[in-house]
């Protein structure tokens, strides 16, 4: 977790680790409580009204409770068939690319699918990569971003 501040506001960013076939239903839920626990300790520690004791462990607790909510919501968000088809039926690569074409998917659903992808017995990975893209324009990098002190 890193926190960025400015004046008198804070941004709090946080960065999925590598993960190599995990359950992506535990590996999002852990990293939403632990992107979020952060944040809802700020808030309390400069919250003059709350009165209730709490803790790290607590906070990381509420965290993780609302984690699962979300992430039970984020799966009821249903998709394009066409997407299901690709776990289910045994499909060329042609076959693939016929089914494809045209589909889109929000970033709900997309969250929606992986999880489905879970549930048909797949594994999730992470991995980042560090290096400079040969195809990217300079103009459609992102507006920010973070390099830290050792470059990376």
């Amino acid at each position: 977790m890193t926190t960025y501040k400015y004046e008198d506001k804070e941004l709090f960013a946080n960065e999925m680790d590598e993960v190599e076939n995990v359950s992506y239903r535990d590996t999002m839920i852990k990293f939403h409580a632990s992107s979020t626990a952060p944040v809802f300790k700020a808030y309390l520690d400069k919250d003059k009204k709350c009165r209730l004791p709490y803790n790290d462990d607590i906070v990381y607790r509420v965290a993780l409770i609302i984690a699962e909510n979300t992430y039970e919501n984020f799966t009821k968000c249903s998709f394009d068939s066409c997407f299901e088809s690709l776990f289910k039926k045994d499909l060329s690569k042609k076959e693939q690319i016929r089914l494809l074409k045209g589909a889109q998917l929000t970033e709900t659903q997309l969250f929606s699918l992986f999880n489905f992808a879970e549930e048909c017995g797949y594994k999730f990975s992470h991995y980042k990569w560090r290096g400079d893209p040969k195809s990217v324009k300079e103009e459609k990098l992102p507006s920010f971003m973070h390099l830290k002190d050792d470059g990376l």
